[in-house]
């Protein structure tokens, strides 16, 4: 029979408490995931054009803003919250691309 490891389980109780209506859960579950969502933002800003400003750092701090305040990332579970968090990451670089470009023609 396999263990589900202390991380996951850890991430599905904070969820479960997000779920039942926690305000702070999203708080308390950022710590538990962070170096996960950190190797998910650098493999996300590896596939960028060189010379992208946005860093790994920023973008998960970015993408958390987009996360909080949308139940369906904490009520489905941990693996629809770091799908939600892939799709918070690409937007986030999709809207950096656009302001540069925007940006660049207008200067």
């Amino acid at each position: 029979m396999m263990r589900e490891d202390s991380g996951h389980s850890a991430v599905s109780r904070l969820l479960a408490h997000v779920e039942s209506g926690s305000q702070d859960g999203l708080d308390l579950l950022i710590p538990i995931v962070y170096e996960e969502l950190r190797a998910l933002a650098h493999r996300h800003l590896t596939r960028e054009a060189d010379g992208h400003s946005l860093r790994t750092t920023a973008l998960v701090h970015e993408a958390y803003f987009k996360l909080t305040g949308h139940d369906q990332v904490t009520t489905r579970g941990r693996a629809y919250f770091f799908a939600a968090a892939a799709r918070a990451m690409r937007q986030v670089l999709i809207d950096h691309a656009r302001r540069r470009r925007a940006a660049a023609a207008a200067g």
